[in-house]
């Protein structure tokens, strides 16, 4: 517990935790100390000059982000030389300032702005030709005006500290001083919102708007599965921008540059805005009464056939509205086809992700770049890295996180499930407890090394770094269950984490979205649960349903597809779905999917356009605020799952709180909580860590092929929403295979030329990049490649030249 000590401040007494930071105490009880170069998340650096404050006993003035709070301490902040230091501060800071603020993107938002009306002189002593420097882009994102820069050197330590990647420091001295390098890192835009001056500008939406013409809310970003904080900002209901705001849990002010740039889709002139019919081989605008009306018609008719109906719904939808399309599936329509995957994938863990890495001595990161997939828990890895975690990489090619690493093992894609296998044998043979149902026992070392490409050294130094106190954050279907035979093995109190790509995948699991789960991920098998669920809905069928692979696959008759396109993933569903008797899609776009429905409405994307919640995988149920409207006649998810079971006679609660009362109802680990209370900073669902059973890895074998078909995800990556976001060039990535130069060479392929993968399902081709982070007979293809599902999800293929 902290221990509190008293300090004076302009002659009143505070009690603050003794060795907390001078500048924070005196901002917390309302006393105003300007600085600059001060940040609450970083280490004081005392560069700026601008916070000096007089101390009792100490002879100079001294800088208030670099004192910390003593019994006693006694500080003056408006004494005459302190006042006279400020406005000679500013006086200085101003001499090659080009006080352009007419044309600054960062004016009215400004701190050497404010703190010039506030602290500085009225006039400036001297008149000479201020320094010049071009303008330059510091980031295909970020654009740096060296003019304007203050040299707080806020920036450099932003992207060392907080990002782990030193890549900028000032360059030159005196007048000539500059910030030299690259800050291109996933996180880089952070350095935009704490440039205390307009030095560092957002290229996106640079010149776009003054602040004072637009109004911002507080919401979290779905981009990705950990629900940071952000301010949406919009004029006259268009989406301008996107900035980071305060999580009041944590106090961190970070978002990644997805979250950052990524919701330019908002404004994209593609958005569905009313609803479509089929009318022959056309899609026709029609209105909502037609086509809600078309669709409760023909649910109405399979409502005694409900083994013939399924609904698929993305994980980016909010909770309430995943609740209510659940309720309606099952509920009303009597269905437990239900899912919100299209291909197998394992649900992420009931468990505090953040939490795990804090606490523990090893990571075991297995077949994902978190710097893609999730880049603060990347930057969260690194800043354990520096205390001591020791990191275990585990992927089939090179990644960032490498560098940081104990160990790496670069396995075989295809070979995960034996990769763990040598792990488990390692420690057997170490004379660690391993469970007997593993049966590592009838499986030699170098058989596995010889199916994994590993080396013998690499696995078990990895194995004895292993032990009760392992956190695991993983992707890939085929290793869940081994990974959680791991953690078996090994004791450690969280689960492994699977790291879903869709940002509201854990309330997706939460609330039952999948065909052998009920709401509170209860088993649709247990008897006493159904009947929970039956007393509350009016009706459930005990009947297992199908996955959404199997639904996809011609499962069903008539299909509800929410946030989702199949045919993106795999243009072999065309046929499929064109056979089905009535497809209803519910998108924010006319997708490839869409297009081959008898109805098409337009929903209002979650992010921004909405209110409800989403759960985090750090296990916090967060708000969603309505930013600004939805295009055209495009409505809410909730709003048209409450308008389709009112037409089928089943009255569905409207308003979002009233919808959350009912979750919370049928949610055991959210019954505590009120929507009310969770504002923006969320709550925590209670939930107890799921028991882990280990289970046997023999008989487990990748499919051959001459090449293992690495998928990862890309920050910028192909996705259906960032395909419609402009963004500058050098950006976007775009769908393409690495490959290391030597196979590229062996196939004969030119630079910019193109390679076919092939498996026994069906083929790609992508434009092929020599790689040298993919080991030879590695390719690497980043996930929502359009097409890649043709493959079906192998992990080998075979490779050749396209067109050559």
């Amino acid at each position: 517990m902290a221990e509190f000590v008293t300090v004076t401040i302009d002659g009143q007494q505070y009690q603050a935790p003794k060795g907390a930071v001078l500048l924070w105490v005196a901002r917390e009880h309302g006393i105003d100390i300007p600085y600059f170069c001060a940040h609450e998340c970083l280490k004081p650096d005392a560069n700026c000059r601008m916070c000096l404050i007089e101390v009792e006993k100490v002879p100079k003035l001294t800088p208030a982000c670099a004192t910390y709070v003593t019994d006693g301490l006694v500080v003056r902040t408006q004494t005459p030389a302190v006042l006279e230091h400020r406005r000679s501060t500013i006086e200085f800071l101003l001499l090659n300032h080009p006080l352009d603020c007419p044309i600054c993107d960062k004016g009215g938002e400004c701190p050497l702005q404010n703190q010039t009306y506030g602290h500085g002189p009225p006039h400036s002593r001297f008149e000479f030709d201020k320094r010049v420097f071009p303008v330059v882009d510091l980031t295909p994102l970020i654009v740096l005006d060296r003019d304007r820069c203050i040299h707080c050197k806020i920036c450099i330590r932003i992207v060392d500290e907080i990002a782990g990647e030193p890549v900028l420091d000032f360059a030159s001295r005196g007048k000539f001083t500059e910030v030299f390098g690259s800050a291109a890192t996933p996180l880089s835009g952070n350095i935009i919102d704490n440039c205390p001056v307009g030095a560092l500008t957002n290229k996106v939406f640079r010149f776009g708007a003054r602040p004072w013409e637009m109004s911002h809310t507080v919401t979290t970003c779905t981009l990705c599965s950990l629900g940071c904080q952000i301010e949406g900002w919009q004029r006259s209901g268009e989406f301008k921008r996107i900035t980071a705001a305060i999580d009041p849990v944590s106090k961190e002010r970070w978002i990644c540059d997805r979250g950052r740039f990524g919701h330019g889709f908002l404004a994209s002139p593609e958005r569905l805005k009313t609803p479509l019919v089929r009318q022959g081989q056309e899609l026709v605008p029609s209105s909502w009464e037609e086509a809600l009306g078309l669709i409760a018609r023909k649910l109405d008719e399979r409502r005694a056939q409900p083994q013939e109906v399924g609904g698929i719904a993305g994980a980016q939808l909010s909770n309430e509205a995943l609740y209510l399309f659940s309720r309606l599936m099952r509920g009303v329509l009597g269905s437990n086809n239900l899912d919100h995957r299209l291909s197998p994938a394992p649900l992420p863990a009931e468990a505090d992700v953040r939490a795990a890495l804090e606490a523990a001595k090893t990571l075991l990161v297995f077949g994902v770049d978190p710097s893609q997939a999730a880049p603060l828990t990347d930057a969260w890895i690194k800043l354990a890295v520096r205390k001591g975690l020791k990191l275990i990489i585990a992927t089939p090619a090179a990644i960032n996180l490498d560098q940081r690493a104990s160990q790496h093992l670069r396995y075989r894609p295809g070979s995960e499930v034996q990769a763990v296998g040598a792990l488990l044998k390692a420690m057997a043979e170490a004379g660690r407890a391993v469970p007997e149902v593993v049966n590592v026992a009838a499986t030699a070392l170098e058989t596995l090394l010889n199916a994994t490409g590993l080396e013998a050294q690499a696995v078990r130094a990895a194995a004895a770094l292993l032990g009760p106190e392992t956190a695991i954050l993983y992707r890939g279907v085929q290793v869940a269950a081994a990974l959680e035979t791991l953690a078996a093995a090994l004791g450690t109190p969280h689960p492994p984490c699977f790291l879903p790509e869709e940002g509201n995948a854990r309330g997706a699991a939460d609330l039952g979205l999948a065909p052998d789960l009920l709401p509170g991920r209860l088993p649709l098998a247990d008897a006493r649960a159904r009947a929970k669920v039956q007393k509350a809905w009016g009706r459930l069928n005990e009947r297992p349903g199908q996955t959404g692979a199997q639904m996809l696959q011609g499962g069903v008759k008539v299909l509800y597809l929410a946030g989702v396109d199949p045919v993106r993933y795999n243009g072999n569903l065309k046929a499929t779905l064109g056979q089905l008797e009535f497809l209803i899609v519910q998108d924010i776009f006319l997708t490839d999917t869409a297009r081959l429905a008898q109805v098409v409405l337009p929903a209002a994307a979650s992010a921004l356009e909405t209110q409800g919640t989403v759960t985090s995988l750090l296990g916090k149920v967060q708000r969603l605020e309505r930013v600004l409207p939805p295009p055209g006649e495009a409505r809410s998810d909730t709003w048209i799952f409450a308008e389709l079971a009112k037409r089928l006679g089943i009255a569905f609660p409207t308003r979002i709180p009233q919808i959350w009362s009912e979750l919370a109802r049928d949610v055991p680990a959210y019954s505590e909580l009120r929507f009310d209370d969770l504002e923006v900073s969320g709550g925590r669902p209670k939930t107890a860590a799921p028991k882990l059973v280990p289970r046997s890895l023999n008989g487990a074998q990748g499919e051959l092929g001459r090449f293992g078909l690495w998928v990862t995800e890309k920050l910028f990556g192909p996705r259906a929403v960032l395909d419609r976001v402009v963004l500058p060039d050098g950006v976007r990535e775009l769908p393409q295979a690495e490959l290391h130069p030597a196979d590229l060479a062996a196939l004969g392929v030119p630079a910019g030329g193109k390679v076919r993968l092939s498996s026994s399902n069906g083929s790609l081709a992508l434009v092929a990049q020599a790689s040298t982070r993919c080991p030879r007979g590695v390719v690497v293809v980043p996930a929502g490649t359009p097409g890649l599902g043709a493959l079906g999800g192998t992990n080998r293929v075979s490779l050749a030249a396209e067109g050559v």
